[in-house]
């Protein structure tokens, strides 16, 4: 028995694309999830301007290291918290944009909350940390 060949070949490569779909979900999940940073990340916030998207602060880095991806957790001085995922660090000294910034350094970040989050205003001594759990 024959097999004409393009049949033959036109399954394949419909096979070939259904494995690869298969896997791109999984894939795309993973690099669209954000990194934890370290725990020890400490990042005192100037003032949050939290009525845009994304929200906005000047900060310092005052432990650790963070980049462009990272989960960190805004907490407030009243003890509200939502976790958040840094967008954009622009380092103040050089005014460029950054995808990292280490302890001690002074940077204005852009972040958005991971989830709908009514944190209303931030005020004075917010902080970005870390996940205590990470690690």
């Amino acid at each position: 028995m024959k097999t004409p060949l393009l049949p033959a070949l036109l399954a394949l490569a419909l096979a070939a694309c259904s494995n690869e779909a298969a896997q791109d979900p999984a894939s795309s999940a993973g690099a669209n999830a954000p990194r934890v940073a370290d725990r020890d990340v400490r990042v005192r916030l100037g003032i949050v301007f939290a009525d845009g998207d994304p929200w906005m602060a000047g900060a310092v880095l005052e432990n650790g290291r963070i980049q462009v991806g990272d989960r960190l957790f805004l907490r407030t001085r009243d003890g509200r918290s939502a976790s958040v995922q840094i967008t954009a660090i622009r380092d103040d000294a050089t005014q460029s944009d950054v995808t990292e910034a280490a302890a001690p350094q002074g940077v204005f970040l852009s972040f958005r909350p991971e989830a709908s989050t009514a944190i209303g205003e931030a005020g004075s001594d917010a902080m970005l940390l870390g996940d205590p759990n990470a690690r």
